[in-house]
């Protein structure tokens, strides 16, 4: 699907979007969750998933649960800012419903989505966007973070080989993006991102040495 060149609508306050993106086990969700309590008017954008909810995930919440058919709708409705087929039949996207709600409130969206659907985001709104990529120091320190997930406990063996040779692709695209951070520790990676993303809203002033 070719996705159009826009300008981003102020429908609030704060037109700013924010994107985290990373290799799966990298640690974006946990970022996510500390720049939601730190950074003032940030709010999540719950993205849309053709699946079922896991063990606690609640709908409307965690995601906007639906099956294949429902997510295939919207798409021919032009109702996402940006999908991806993730998987063979397994889809997420960024509904363009959940702009309008958060902007609305006068916050600004926080989006936590795969490498493909952040360039698209970038794309589309690459003045108002600031795209920060999470890696890690090796694929190995991936591949042991992504089998301690409790949601990775009960999932067969090729699905998770699928996923490392996913996030191994996943690392390239880190030049992609206008920022990286290493997430060796995770408080200095929280950090890290909090900063820059206070200073993208409010640009320090540069004072002058003449």
């Amino acid at each position: 699907m070719e996705y159009k060149k826009q300008s981003l609508l102020h429908l609030g306050a704060v037109d700013t979007i924010v994107l985290i993106t990373a290799p799966s086990g990298a640690g974006k969700t946990s970022i996510v969750k500390h720049l939601l309590k730190r950074v003032k008017d940030a709010e999540f954008s719950v993205s849309a998933a053709s699946r079922s909810p896991r063990d606690g995930e609640i709908h409307g919440k965690d995601y906007w649960f639906m099956n294949e058919a429902q997510f295939k709708t919207k798409i021919e409705n032009d109702e996402f800012v940006e999908f991806e087929e993730v998987y063979p039949g397994s889809f997420y996207g960024t509904l363009k419903a959940e702009f309008k709600r958060i902007f609305g409130s006068n916050h600004f969206p926080v989006l936590d989505v795969d490498v493909k659907g952040a360039m698209r985001v970038q794309d589309l709104y690459p003045s108002n966007t600031i795209s920060i990529f999470i890696d890690v120091p090796s694929v190995e320190i991936l591949e042991e973070r992504l089998r301690k997930r409790p949601d990775m406990q009960n999932v067969p063996e090729e699905k998770i080989k699928e996923r490392l040779k996913r996030a191994e692709e996943e690392r390239t695209f880190k030049k992609y993006f206008d920022n990286s951070v290493m997430n060796k520790l995770l408080d200095v990676a929280q950090f890290e991102v909090e900063t820059m993303v206070k200073n993208f809203i409010n640009p320090p002033v540069k004072v002058s040495t003449l």
